[in-house]
């Protein structure tokens, strides 16, 4: 069996300049970090709670922003003209626009959102009932996108 010889590690202390160096020397090293946290940066609570905050701001002032949106947008749509369902991810859209009384109208299918035309002025109300999230206005995206109703 060989044998094996203990190699000593080198002094973290011998690295660091003497007082006496020039000021071109190489810097100490920094601050060994404290419970898992790099010197100088916040506690990880800190930055936990930060996030949070923002996470309820932004979902404090989102929802109603959205709402005023969706209420001003779906309002707008004169009856007939092509309307934008969004809806959750695990509700099948063609459904929805079937239970609506309505039908897709895009040249391409989109995984949460739909443009859409039914009859009858209460078209979006109906949308709304089946259970899109939010109904806006779709005469400039299907006009963008090529679609006819």
């Amino acid at each position: 069996m060989p044998r094996v010889v203990p190699v000593p590690l080198p002094d973290p202390a011998a690295r660091a300049a003497p007082a006496s160096a020039a000021p071109h020397a190489m810097a100490p090293a920094p601050a060994p970090a404290v419970g898992g946290t790099p010197a100088g940066a916040p506690p990880a609570r800190a930055a936990a709670w930060l996030g949070l905050a923002a996470l309820g701001l932004a979902a404090g002032l989102g929802g109603p922003a959205a709402a005023l949106i969706a209420a001003r947008a779906g309002a707008e749509a004169p009856a007939g003209a092509p309307l934008l369902a969004v809806a959750p991810p695990w509700v099948d859209l063609d459904a929805l626009l079937a239970r609506a009384g309505g039908r897709a109208i895009a040249p391409f299918p989109a995984p949460m959102a739909a443009l859409a035309a039914g009859p009858g002025p209460d078209f979006a109300h109906r949308l709304r009932a089946a259970g899109a999230w939010l109904v806006l206005d779709g005469r400039r995206l299907a006009e963008i996108c090529g679609a006819s109703g």
